[in-house]
């Protein structure tokens, strides 16, 4: 699971770009857009520290992408990504994209899908 991380304010930048569907720190495998994308910040468990999301129209593929804190007032905002790319095809089956906070940074703050 790849993670980086960020100040605060650039996560606040970032998370809103990969919500238009652009990719934040890696290439997407296919330039088609998923559609009917669950609301990965709805399916966020706070006493999990994880969230997932999953798409079943269009094509493409997607990931969830999460951003987690040590401490509410941190201002330093770890960005983690579900682990591989999942089609579209895969979602209607049923796979979804879930990633958790590491334990370093175990408060969830923000989720967005990528495609």
């Amino acid at each position: 699971m790849g993670r980086t991380i960020r100040r605060a304010g650039v996560a606040a930048v970032l998370l809103p770009l990969a919500a238009a569907g652009l990719a934040v720190n890696s290439a997407t495998p296919a330039s088609a857009a998923p559609t009917a994308c669950t609301n990965a910040a709805a399916n966020i468990d706070y006493v999990l520290r994880s969230s997932w999301t999953r798409c079943w129209g269009g094509t493409g593929h997607f990931k969830v992408l999460i951003g987690c804190k040590s401490s509410p007032g941190s201002p330093w905002t770890a960005l983690v990504q579900g682990p591989v790319w999942v089609s579209v095809q895969e979602g209607a089956a049923g796979v979804i994209s879930a990633a958790v906070c590491p334990p370093a940074q175990p408060l969830i703050v923000e989720a967005t899908t990528l495609t």
